[in-house]
């Protein structure tokens, strides 16, 4: 399989958990995201909905926190 570089924008305090991932888990932190990007596309829409609403509180409750 073929890979290709993709590059996006995270809040900061998501990328602290990622760090904090990858170093309990002694993976690197673009197999977390790669792993987690392929449990996301896999998931029926409704899960999906759902997960998306989580990160959208996370977002919010982290800058109103700032």
């Amino acid at each position: 399989m073929k890979n290709i570089t993709s590059s996006f924008e995270m809040p900061e305090d998501l990328k602290k958990k990622l760090i904090e991932c990858a170093r309990r888990s002694g993976r690197k932190q673009t197999f977390i995201m790669r792993a987690a990007l392929y449990h996301f596309i896999t998931l029926d829409q409704k899960k999906q909905e759902s997960l998306v609403e989580k990160y959208l509180q996370f977002v919010s409750v982290n800058v109103a926190v700032k």
